[in-house]
């Protein structure tokens, strides 16, 4: 008795670790077939969050970035659109994105935005906030909702 009560304790913590949670990210939940919307940006160590007041409050609807399997698009001020490929990894966290176009008049808000996309390298956040990051000083803040 004893034997086959070890045996079915064995098999199920055996089952319960292969079936245990998996510590990587789902891209697919967090990036694909979103609209993430820049709500703050900060760059060198300074918040600049203040630059996309004015726009929001106009009802433009600027500064946001979309996902598809490995490419994005997306848009700054004064119709500037950007778009291009990225790569993800979930498990480490880590983020590229590669701009191909980027066509329109840019502020400089807009070439220092461009810059953090450029120059990514990780991601932080869950399916509702997301920190697009280049480093500790230099970061986008998006959500999915304004």
């Amino acid at each position: 008795m004893k034997q086959i009560f070890y045996s079915l304790l064995i098999m199920t913590l055996t089952l319960t670790l292969c079936v245990s949670c998996s510590q990587e990210d789902d891209l697919n939940t967090l990036f694909v077939g979103k609209t993430w919307y820049i709500t703050d940006v900060r760059l060198n160590g300074s918040i600049k969050g203040e630059d996309l007041k004015p726009v929001y409050e106009s009802g433009s609807s600027a500064y946001y970035i979309q996902f598809t399997a490995n490419q994005f698009q997306g848009t700054l001020s004064n119709g500037t659109s950007i778009s291009g490929t990225w790569g993800a990894d979930g498990k480490d966290k880590t983020i590229n994105m590669r701009v191909i176009t980027s066509t329109g008049k840019q502020t400089q808000f807009d070439t220092n935005l461009l810059s953090i996309i450029k120059n990514l390298r990780n991601y932080d956040g869950d399916a509702n906030i997301m920190f697009l990051k280049q480093d500790n000083a230099n970061y986008i803040k998006c959500a999915t909702k304004r």
